[in-house]
């Protein structure tokens, strides 16, 4: 076989139309030349996928031994790379928009069109399956690439920021206070770089879906607790109240701990970098079948408009009152994805000049092998 040849596994139980479907691939010389398998049944369509590879696969729904959309789910099951076509009745437009719904990467109407639209769509949808490939191909080289780089900049961050350490504590000798203002400048600027690097990291690790997550029965209130403990001085430091107000009848729920500590300490980090004076509150209660955690500063605040905008990539937002926060604008954007891996929300409210309100909701009962939840309105980033 020639290996320019597109190998199509037609799916179909009438004769009618297999002949039909051949005709027209037989005489499409001048766009293609095709091979053509048959199989007229869901348990021969599985043996011929466990033993050959196709660029395409034509498919009824209506089989002997399946029919509906659990057709297209079984062949997208087996063989979820390979472009599934439907072929429909003429009165079953509506299946061939739910199969593509569910997986099937177009459809075709049988029919005096079907001649005509063939070889067309199988040809577009090989092109939409190179084009896949070349994008999943550039996304996993930019991964390897940002890995690479990260993690050749840590060893020499750690070594230079010990090193700062070790002379701005006098370890290595007395310096006047004016070198130690220099040196503990330099500090806190590696410190920031190295937060930076982690940030792209774990924003990369979730966007390719390779960040473990270990879900645990956990109190979402000693969580909280944890955080409050660290995040205190910095409040006391700026002079406000942080406040906790916990309600201790919540149940344990799954989560993975460290994660939902890590957006707890964004949120919270956050709310005290913009709030000048006032404080901090951090709330637990239950919602439903949910348990909110809300983190409320006397603040800035945001304006109407910028809040869609909080949790986008890279987005950060500059009002009136306050200077162009420093960082990757990667915070709001991780805890967006942490929390919906959780198969949870985090959402925002604020008004400019009053404070803002950043909240998330975790389900109680076990939802995660369920589809996740990706609503739009919550696709904001950024570094609030």
């Amino acid at each position: 076989m020639n290996e320019n040849t597109i190998r199509i596994l037609l799916v179909d139980d009438n004769p009618g139309d297999i002949r039909l479907v051949e005709l027209i691939l037989t005489d499409s010389d001048q766009y293609a030349q095709f091979f053509v398998d048959k199989a007229k049944s869901l348990s021969e369509t599985i043996k011929l996928l466990a033993n050959n590879d196709y660029d395409a696969i034509l498919l009824d729904l209506k089989l002997p031994d399946s029919s509906g959309i659990e057709t297209v789910k079984s062949v997208n099951k087996i063989s979820s790379d390979t472009p599934v076509i439907v072929l429909t009745g003429l009165n079953d437009e509506q299946m061939g928009l739910l199969a593509i719904k569910n997986g099937a990467t177009d459809y075709i109407v049988k029919g005096p069109l079907l001649a005509e639209l063939l070889i067309r769509t199988i040809l577009y949808a090989l092109a939409r399956k190179q084009a896949a490939r070349e994008i999943r191909q550039a996304m996993e080289m930019k991964s390897r690439f940002i890995s690479m780089v990260s993690h050749e900049l840590r060893a020499p961050l750690t070594a230079i920021r010990e090193g700062i350490a070790i002379v701005v504590d006098g370890s290595a000798g007395q310096i006047n206070p004016e070198q130690k203002d220099f040196l503990s400048l330099a500090k806190r600027n590696v410190e920031r770089l190295t937060r930076l690097i982690n940030d792209v990291l774990d924003f990369q690790k979730l966007e390719i879906g390779k960040m473990n997550f270990n879900m645990q029965p956990n109190n979402i209130n000693e969580a909280i607790s944890e955080v409050h403990k660290i995040m205190l001085p910095f409040a006391n430091e700026k002079g406000l109240t942080f406040s906790l107000e916990l309600d201790k009848h919540l149940p344990e729920i799954q989560f993975d701990r460290d994660k939902i500590i890590q957006v707890l300490t964004n949120l919270a980090n956050n709310a005290i970098k913009f709030t000048e004076k006032g404080g901090i509150t951090v709330t637990s209660s239950q919602l439903e079948n949910t348990i909110k955690v809300s983190v409320c500063d006397t603040g800035c605040g945001i304006r109407q408009e910028n809040v869609p905008k909080l949790f986008c990539t890279f987005e950060q937002l500059t009002e009136a009152n306050k200077k162009q926060a420093e960082g990757t604008g990667l915070g709001l954007a991780i805890s967006r994805n942490i929390i919906e891996e959780h198969s949870g929300k985090i959402l925002a409210e604020s008004e400019l000049g009053t404070g803002s309100t950043f909240y998330f909701l975790l389900p109680i009962d076990e939802r995660r092998h369920s589809k996740r939840i990706t609503h739009n309105f919550f696709h904001f980033d950024a570094e609030k």
